[in-house]
């Protein structure tokens, strides 16, 4: 078997192939390209076939682990009835996978062939089914003890996770500022108290976009699902429609969040007000930790991609703070205007 790296990980493949059953030779060994994670994906092709294996280092003295995390829910996930890739081996403590290949179409690949709005459209509106899927018959079987990164999104993770991911790692990493939390007080406390109240019964995948929905053989498939937690159901929505990977235009995403809340609504248990409240903060939320990400990883992480989606998630959120809603934000409203032009130059 030709592997691309070294003879220590040929000898966990092949130990993890024949734990799935598998032969051991003959076996075609690619890497694939990520995105955002450090962890590492294989396509292994041979004779019966194509699988994915996923390597992934365990944490030293973690209790619970990525690995324990992406284990249980991907496993809840499929006897749930959820389209994610089937484990022939999940090996966590070893920090190894074997799974079903969903193929290399992502839905962002995908749409560009729809070639008009009315399939865009139906494309998006079947993806929101899925969505509704998860977040109605989840909840009852999710557990705490699945997750390894916190199990709720609530005000602490989102002040923390998010709102100062976005200053430390956009606004004083990317574009060279100086301000501390305080700059954005009372904005951010308010921020993350709106976003993080408590909901009852309600999960979030929590990166819930196009390139983490792979369409294969006339149907979805759902990947990167380690990070799912208590919290707001509107952030998926939120995650899929502000996808700065996508650019849907806003007509059609004020459409598809009008169809998930008629799917939606028999289960929230919130009305209609509350619900488009709730969406238009956890969105602002995904804005905020969107820009910090794409900082992030294209500037310390030296992925120089993601630096080339920043314009668009840039006038995505100046355009929400012009919202209504946004009225009580007034410093992080006045900070985007004043940083229009620092960031204009560096287009």
């Amino acid at each position: 078997m030709r592997s691309p790296e070294s003879l220590e990980l040929t000898d966990l493949l092949r130990w993890a192939l024949a734990s799935g059953g598998f032969a051991t030779s003959g076996w075609r060994v690619s890497l694939l390209q990520g995105d955002g994670s450090d962890r590492r994906f294989y396509r292994l092709e041979g004779r019966s076939g194509r699988l994915i294996a996923l390597v992934s280092p365990r944490r030293p003295g973690a209790a619970v682990d990525e690995n324990d995390s992406y284990a249980a829910i991907g496993g809840l996930l499929r006897r749930t009835g959820l389209p994610v890739p089937r484990f022939h081996l999940a090996a966590p403590e070893a920090g190894c996978f074997l799974m079903e290949d969903l193929g290399n179409l992502h839905l962002q690949s995908f749409a560009a062939r729809l070639g008009s709005p009315t399939r865009l459209e139906q494309a998006y509106r079947a993806v929101i089914r899925m969505l509704l899927r998860l977040h109605r018959r989840v909840p009852a079987r999710f557990s705490s003890e699945f997750c390894f990164d916190g199990a709720v999104y609530n005000a602490e993770f989102v002040f923390n996770r998010e709102l100062e991911y976005f200053r430390t790692a956009f606004v004083n990493g990317y574009l060279g500022g100086a301000l501390n939390a305080a700059d954005f007080q009372p904005d951010f406390d308010r921020i993350a108290d709106q976003a993080g109240r408590h909901r009852s019964g309600q999960v979030l995948h929590r990166d819930f976009q196009s390139r983490n929905l792979m369409v294969y053989r006339g149907r979805l498939g759902l990947l990167d699902f380690q990070g799912m937690r208590w919290g707001p159901a509107t952030y998926d929505l939120a995650s899929l429609l502000l996808d700065p990977y996508m650019a849907l235009p806003d007509p059609l995403q004020d459409r598809l969040v009008d169809y998930y809340w008629r799917g939606a609504s028999g289960f929230l248990q919130c009305d209609h007000q509350t619900f488009i409240r709730d969406y238009e903060m956890v969105r602002l939320c995904r804005h905020l930790q969107v820009l910090g990400a794409f900082a992030f990883l294209g500037q310390v992480k030296g992925k120089a991609l993601f630096l080339d989606f920043i314009p668009t998630a840039w006038r995505r959120l100046t355009a929400w703070l012009d919202r209504p809603f946004a009225a009580s934000l007034p410093r992080l409203r006045q900070w985007t205007a004043d940083s229009e032009k620092r960031i204009s130059n560096i287009e």
